[in-house]
């Protein structure tokens, strides 16, 4: 049977759709979540003007890795509505140190900090022609783009993580044959939007000198809003391919709860009340015939 296939376009303009749907902009799940990280991005501004960190680019490196679990909450809510239909929840941060945010959190960062990383390799290795890092820092482009082409595929763990199903990185890798070169396609050209949002937010920082100040807050409440405009497009396009891949049953269909909650009990108990109204009565016991006695006539 021939796999079907969709435009490489599609998904982008789907995970597009859904982001700027009204009920993702103008919700109040997504003004808590990037309200949250505007205050952690402070913080760690803050932190960096206390402690004299400016100009020490690993410092400035490991101080965004937190960020993952800041936006965990949103990246699940988001991928819920998208798989599952589920509308946004009313408080983004219930259960915030829970294990699905957590395990989340952990597999992002798996994923996404070798890019990070590669990304910054000519800040945080700054060489001459002579040093010992020339190779490194030359090669770092070449070695970002063979890791994207390995690891776009394992990407919808994320989604089914948010989902609350279990899939191992193997049957991830197997779902999406067929559609390898179209996820890498279609994560290359949103990974050249969300460029742009990129450039736009070090121009913003361009011009700002270092430390605290009240136009570095107003800048940072800007940059923030794309950041968490980065992330809703990013981890939008995944679901959507999910949902794609859920649709063609290469992945099975999800249950929408998570196994042993109290919707499902309820669900439970609510097909078993209505089996037991709807069984027909029980057979009447056949009644027990007595043997028959046969007299055998006298010689």
């Amino acid at each position: 049977m021939t796999e079907k296939t969709i435009p490489i376009i599609a998904p982008i303009n789907n995970a597009f759709g859904s982001v700027f749907s009204r009920s993702v902009m103008l919700s109040a799940y997504t003004l808590y979540c990037v309200g949250f990280l505007f205050i952690a991005r402070v913080a760690i501004v803050l932190a960096i003007d206390v402690f004299h960190w400016e100009g020490r680019p690993w410092i400035y490196f490991a101080s965004r890795l937190p960020l993952i679990l800041v936006l965990t909450p949103f990246a699940i809510g988001i991928q819920r509505h998208i798989v599952l239909g589920t509308e946004l929840p009313t408080n983004p941060f219930d259960g915030f140190f829970s294990e699905t945010n957590l395990r989340f959190a952990l597999i992002a960062g798996l994923l996404g900090v070798p890019f990070y990383f590669l990304q910054n390799v000519p800040t945080l290795f700054p060489v001459s022609y002579a040093g010992p890092w020339f190779w490194l820092v030359n090669l770092a482009p070449l070695v970002t783009m063979l890791t994207a082409v390995i690891m776009v595929r394992l990407y919808i763990k994320l989604p089914l993580i948010a989902i609350r199903e279990e899939l191992p990185f193997v049957l991830c890798w197997q779902a999406t044959r067929g559609n390898h070169w179209q996820l890498f396609a279609s994560n290359v050209l949103m990974g050249a939007i969300l460029a742009a949002i990129g450039w736009t937010m070090t121009m913003a920082y361009g011009n700002l000198k270092p430390g605290f100040s009240w136009g570095r807050l107003v800048v940072d409440g800007v940059v923030t809003a794309l950041w968490a405009l980065y992330v809703a497009l990013a981890v939008a396009l995944i679901a959507h391919w999910l949902a794609f891949f859920i649709e063609q049953k290469r992945i099975p269909q999800p249950g929408g709860n998570p196994a042993g909650s109290e919707d499902d009990e309820a669900e439970a108990d609510a097909s078993e009340d209505e089996y037991t109204e709807t069984a027909p009565p029980p057979l009447p016991k056949p009644k027990k015939k007595k043997p028959t006695q046969f007299i055998w006539p006298r010689p």
